[in-house]
């Protein structure tokens, strides 16, 4: 690819043997230049979408963006901005969209593979349809992964052997994610999953990061100012904010919305900003 790069390629395997777990489905990359817009009538019928109503594939799309900006979007994840250097696990079964903005467009290559063998490792680490962007400390080896994949592609190599290098791509993925959370302290650790707090179950993330619930707690105090169960409480309380100032919705719902009953939801909004929650609608 280097400098004779063209702006658009791709290859498509429709039809596999299933011999192989991680059969590549199809591979490519884009250069869409700041301004340009997206290149999606270039892709065949069966993979296109719209940015509004997106599309569901069957298949894992794993989408390296190597400079430029953009976003993406699902119902698990909300939108998420994508910089240059991160990976986009756009995963089977779930309607998503991304597209790079129109002030930076973006150089893009991805890989899609068949990943029902693969799916337990990516969960391990982290990589989920509700965590789908992952920021890469070094994108050189995956680089190198994909320009494999790409090389094999071009020059009709056999099933097996693409899905041999489908899986390099996705083992030097896993191996960097897996020894970046390895290194991290239990701060950083705890710091990283801050904002599924108001969604998971605390014994849960106590778990996820290889602590005891005592000890999480004690962590979570020291790098928050608060405990877990307080900022749980505060993310639920600011969620409900946010809805009793831009939506219509009745206040028995937005109580629901958050977890809480009527009289209980009162009490809790009272005591974090003290005001009861009509009042804050009023004033708002």
């Amino acid at each position: 690819m280097g400098r004779q790069r063209r702006d658009f390629w791709s290859r498509y395997f429709d039809k596999t043997t299933g011999l192989w777990p991680m059969a590549v489905r199809s591979v490519g990359y884009n250069r869409v230049r700041p301004g340009a817009g997206n290149p999606l009538l270039k892709h065949p019928w069966h993979h296109w979408f719209d940015g509004k109503k997106g599309r569901v594939l069957p298949t894992l799309t794993i989408v390296h963006v190597i400079s430029g900006f953009g976003h993406y979007r699902s119902k698990e994840s909300g939108e998420m901005e994508v910089p240059a250097g991160s990976l986009i696990f756009a995963f089977p079964n779930v309607r998503h969209s991304y597209a790079s903005d129109a002030k930076t467009g973006w150089d893009d290559e991805w890989i899609e593979i068949e990943a029902d063998a693969i799916l337990p490792a990516l969960l391990r680490v982290g990589i989920t349809p509700q965590r789908p962007i992952v920021g890469l400390d070094s994108g050189i080896q995956v680089l190198r992964s994909f320009r494999q994949v790409f090389a094999l592609a071009r020059h009709g190599a056999s099933e097996g052997r693409l899905a041999a290098s489908a899986y390099d791509v996705v083992a030097t993925i896993v191996d960097q994610v897996g020894n970046r959370q390895k290194s991290a302290s239990p701060v950083e650790a705890i710091k990283a999953i801050i904002s599924d707090l108001d969604e998971r179950p605390l014994p849960e993330l106590s778990k996820s990061v290889g602590l005891s619930p005592s000890r999480f707690r004690t962590v979570f105090r020291n790098a928050v100012g608060m405990s877990p169960k307080r900022y749980q409480l505060d993310c639920r309380m600011k969620h409900a904010a946010r809805l009793l100032c831009k939506t219509p919705a009745p206040i028995v719902e937005i109580a629901s919305e958050v977890g809480f009953g009527p009289a209980a939801f009162s009490s809790a909004f009272r005591k974090t900003f003290g005001c009861s929650p009509r009042e804050y609608r009023a004033s708002r």
